[in-house]
């Protein structure tokens, strides 16, 4: 892609890397994290830093640029994930490269971005601390409009895999995906799982079925909703949200998204559209 490149020249790599250190020492990490720099399960991986026991409760869901790790399988460096604005380019350090991104081309992937933010009243705001289960389970307890599908996964015929429908489903037939970070290696895990379950819920009768005998147990006028299991449905009735919890921070919103985050939604968009479906992206606040 032309409008990211690599960066090769050794004099550019260097300054990126002084610049980058020159904010971690001001702890200026607003757009700076870690993140592993390969694809993890994040539903069965925690971390512990030195000094910490081997033991559950001591494990943390994420990295954190605050705390350290045993270097025994990445370097700290190569879990680095930081966004450099410059006067000619956005740079973005990931996985130990430097990326070139053309200023142009991220301008207008934000723009794209912001078309598909939405208020979503239904939502409440989050608790501080809050991980996404429990933000689900307590949504869909304080609301009649939401019905909580999270973990409640379903096959499509001779699939291997169930698949999560979502997280909560509304009484504006809103399938609505939840994730708790700031942080593009879990944004992206967010956005597969919209995407799967979308073309799967089009395409596949019995997932369709499962689906909605999951929700009539629960709510039996938001089940018609989902129509006839036997019948392909309508896509444009159905909305896809991508609802992300964050704390507050310096940018605004859709702003405080990481650069690669907004591409992968912007691509994931665009994947959905063509199918039919219309794509919402909403920002959950966490109250301090």
């Amino acid at each position: 892609m032309d409008n990211i490149r690599m960066v090769r020249d050794g004099k550019t790599f260097g300054e990126l890397n002084e610049k980058l250190v020159h904010q971690l020492n001001n702890r200026d990490t607003g757009k700076i994290h870690l993140a592993p720099p390969e694809v993890i399960d994040w539903e069965t991986v925690s971390f512990l830093y030195p000094g910490q026991a081997s033991r559950p409760d001591e494990a943390h869901p994420d990295l954190h640029e605050d705390g350290f790790f045993h270097p025994e399988r990445w370097s700290i460096y190569n879990c680095l994930v930081a966004e450099l604005a410059k006067t000619d380019a956005l740079y973005i350090l990931s996985a130990g490269q430097w990326f070139k991104i053309e200023k142009t081309f991220a301008a207008q992937i934000l723009e794209n971005t912001k078309t598909l933010v939405r208020e979503i009243d239904h939502l409440p705001a989050a608790q501080a601390g809050e991980d996404e289960g429990t933000y689900n389970t307590n949504a869909a307890n304080a609301s009649k409009n939401l019905v909580l599908l999270d973990r409640d996964n379903k096959k499509a015929k001779g699939a291997r895999t169930a698949i999560e429908p979502c997280d909560l489903f509304s009484n504006s037939c809103q399938f609505i995906h939840v994730k708790r970070k700031l942080r593009s290696s879990s944004l992206s895990h967010l956005f597969a799982q919209g995407v799967v379950s979308a073309e799967t819920f089009l395409s596949d009768e019995k997932f369709r079925k499962d689906v909605k005998k999951a929700v009539e147990k629960k709510n039996p006028a938001l089940a018609q909703l989902l129509g006839n299991p036997k019948d392909r449905p309508d896509p444009n009735q159905y909305e896809v949200v991508f609802a992300v919890i964050a704390p507050p921070t310096k940018e605004k919103w859709p702003q405080a998204l990481p650069f690669f985050s907004q591409l992968n939604l912007d691509r994931t968009a665009t994947r959905l559209k063509l199918l039919g479906f219309r794509v919402a992206l909403h920002r959950i606040d966490e109250r301090a």
